[in-house]
């Protein structure tokens, strides 16, 4: 007799995660009591002394192994005695009292294997009833299970056999139970070749969604020395300036005297941050209020030479094309270290009075920050240093210093505190080291750009002719485009042209700032481009607008100069006196021209680089380069007979040469006058002025970009 177990499937199912691992406990739990009774059904097979060998039984998938103990029958005497219990009698009937070798039957499960001996009829009819009743027991779990957890019957699992394990029960350990979570679908995994920033794991907010964006806020700047005295950071700061002033001896104590002339001081704070807008340090700084020195008294010189942008250029042009190192040196409290050759006497720091003579005042011995004296006293020390090392200080420029060994050059560039280093030998270096957020400041970083930094018409505006009100402002704004000039040569003409106001701004030229900001908005990423594979030929072009300012009804004169293709010094001025005529003023700008040319000269001489061709001078006015070619004095020149006979002389020496250049290809028009935006857009490229390079997503460029300003 056969009985077919029932497989029951499970149409699976969702529910919430901790349902479905209740229900995954109580499967595990009826998994065990499955295979227990799996065990269980393993019947050993009665063998009949009519089948020899092995014999396949047609009624299940098992097969019976023959062997030489005789089937048990009870009818045919036994051994085991009727006085037996029913219990011990369905055991022998079962046969699962312990076997021995060889008489167990490998089983897949799905059937009962009965033997047909028609002499075992009554042990057949024991055995039937015994496996249907462990039959009815395992389908009733099955019925009885959620119908959204799979049975343990329809994992398809694989056929567990029967083991002749002596004295031991069979129990095999539950299937692994995955979790929901590995259930769903993994994501795909792209095989592109393009580097992003999410490969490599850069995170940078959409600037569309800017507001839910939270930056860390900085820490406010104090604005009195009691408010900064509370904040222990502030506080830290403050007493770090104290240490760094007591180590360099930059005071003694001394009795105050009524003959005394003595300056106060105060605390400057500032917030230092990092280029990603996070917080770097807190710096505070003890300055002296050096506007209450007197001449002569408390000081006496003050000029500091200070390194100009063209020597800047050059060098900088130099160390791109010979593939110099260069190193840009910052030292820190640099007025610090100047001696002071005058007696200074100051009060003593707020906040850091000495308890034990508070009436006491500071006689200086070293400079301080905000002395009148302590720029030239900070350069006299710094000199005599780099003079002592072995440099030697450039004729041409008072600012830049020289330092040979063997065949091998150092040059070094001094701007205030600020040090720029280069030479042809890294070990020199090693051995010798042992812009400017202007928009933030002006409230226009969500300002429209403009195309060009001046209107090539003059707009009207109503009170145009009043005094701006704020003229403080208006030269901090213009002082510091100043300073941009230096590597934006496409701002000289419009930043000259303002700074001309500052002694009386009215809305109108205050108008004409805010269209510069607006044009820096727009261009903040163009610099000077320095090519390393150039020519070291010097030449300039020069050019002039004769009787450009509406207001004195003089010239301005503006030129640029050339190494190679690199440019490297360039010029916006309004000329000193009214010019009678075109060619007077062109003829004033070529002897400003011509005098830079010959001035980069002798700073290439002194590095080493002699000019091997005569310097060239291009110039679009030909009346111009006539005078300058022509012995004849005629009674028209007389007045400008000293610019007259400068380039006059250099042309006959043969140090210069003047050419001619058509006014479309004339480069200085820049620096004279207002321009159309296709004209400046085309003299920015020609002059060199190009975006600086951004990082591209598309990765593996091999495009070469110039080295830029």
């Amino acid at each position: 007799m056969v009985v077919e177990r029932a497989h029951r499937n499970s149409d699976g199912g969702g529910g919430a995660i901790p349902e479905m691992v209740e229900a995954a406990e109580e499967c595990q739990k009826r998994r065990r009591l499955h295979e227990t009774l799996r065990a269980m059904a393993l019947i050993p097979c009665q063998r009949s002394n009519s089948n020899k060998g092995s014999s396949f039984n047609s009624r299940g998938k098992g097969f019976h192994q023959s062997g030489s103990r005789p089937p048990y029958n009870p009818r045919n005497g036994h051994q085991h005695s009727s006085s037996k219990n029913n219990s011990q009698s369905a055991l022998a009937a079962l046969h699962l009292n312990t076997p021995t070798e060889g008489e167990w039957v490998p089983d897949t499960g799905s059937t009962a294997h009965i033997t047909d001996d028609p002499g075992t009829l009554e042990q057949n009819s024991v055995a039937e009833r015994k496996h249907r009743h462990v039959v009815e027991l395992e389908n009733s779990a099955l019925v009885s299970s959620p119908p959204h957890i799979p049975s343990p019957l329809s994992l398809n699992l694989p056929p567990i056999p029967s083991l002749a394990l002596e004295n031991s029960a069979l129990v095999s350990s539950p299937p692994h139970i995955p979790s929901p979570l590995s259930l769903l679908p993994e994501p795909p995994t792209s095989t592109h070749p393009m580097t992003t920033r999410g490969r490599i794991g850069i995170v940078k907010p959409n600037p569309k969604y800017a507001l839910a964006v939270v930056f860390p806020t900085t820490p406010p700047e104090p604005k009195s020395i009691k408010v900064a005295l509370r904040d222990l950071g502030w506080r830290a700061a403050m007493d770090d300036e104290m240490k760094a002033l007591h180590q360099n001896n930059t005071w003694v104590l001394v009795p105050r005297q009524p003959s005394m002339h003595i300056i106060g001081c105060r605390w400057i704070f500032k917030t230092k941050l990092h280029s990603d807008g996070s917080l770097d340090r807190l710096k505070a700084r003890l300055v002296a209020k050096g506007y209450n020195q007197q001449e002569r008294v408390d000081f006496l010189e003050t000029f500091s030479p200070v390194i100009r942008p063209a020597t800047i250029c050059i060098i900088l042009t130099l160390a791109t094309m010979k593939g110099w190192s260069l190193r840009q040196l910052d030292v820190k409290n640099a007025f610090l270290h100047g001696h002071l050759d005058t007696t200074v006497f100051m009060d003593q720091p707020p906040g850091f009075e000495d308890s034990t003579a508070p009436t006491h005042v500071c006689q200086l011995k070293r400079a301080l920050y905000g002395l009148k004296q302590a720029p030239r006293a900070w350069f006299d020390q710094f000199s005599s240093f780099l003079i002592d090392y072995g440099f030697f200080c450039s004729t041409a420029d008072s600012s830049l210093f020289i330092y040979n060994h063997d065949s091998h050059i150092l040059i070094l560039l001094v701007y205030v505190d600020d040090i720029i280093l280069t030479g042809s030998s890294d070990s020199l270096l090693a051995d010798f080291v042992s812009h400017l957020d202007l928009l933030a400041h002006t409230n226009m970083l969500d300002c429209k750009p403009v195309a060009t930094p001046m209107a090539t018409k003059r707009v009207s505006l109503s009170h145009a002719e009043e005094l701006y009100s704020d003229i403080t402002e208006y030269r901090r704004i213009v002082g510091t485009l100043q300073y941009l000039t230096l590597t934006r040569l496409d701002l000289s003409y419009a930043v000259n042209t303002v700074c001309q106001y500052m002694h009386a701004p009215t809305n109108e030229h205050f108008q004409m700032v805010k269209r510069i900001l607006r044009y820096v908005k727009g261009t903040r990423s163009l610099g000077v481009r320095i090519l390393r594979h150039s020519s070291l030929d010097l030449f300039a072009f020069s050019d002039a607008d004769w009787a450009g300012c509406p207001i004195t009804q003089r010239s301005t004169t503006g030129f640029c100069t050339f190494l190679g293709s690199n440019c490297i010094s360039w010029s916006a001025k309004k000329q000193p006196t009214i010019s009678r005529s075109s060619t007077e003023a062109e003829y004033r700008a070529m002897a400003s021209t011509a005098a830079e040319l010959t001035w980069v000269s002798f700073i290439l001489r002194d590095i080493g680089l002699y000019q091997a061709q005569p310097l060239t001078l291009f110039c679009d006015n030909l009346f111009a380069l006539h005078m300058s070619v022509n012995p004849v004095l005629h009674a028209r020149t007389k007045h400008i007979a000293i610019d007259y006979h400068f380039v006059r002389e250099k042309v006959a020496l043969g140090t210069l040469i003047t050419r001619f250049v058509p006014s479309s290809s004339q480069l200085a028009d820049l620096f004279t006058k207002p321009l159309s935006r296709v004209t400046f857009d085309g003299l920015k490229s020609k002059l060199g002025l190009w975006a600086t390079p951004t990082s591209s997503l598309k990765g593996g460029g091999k495009e070469e970009y110039p080295t830029c300003l």
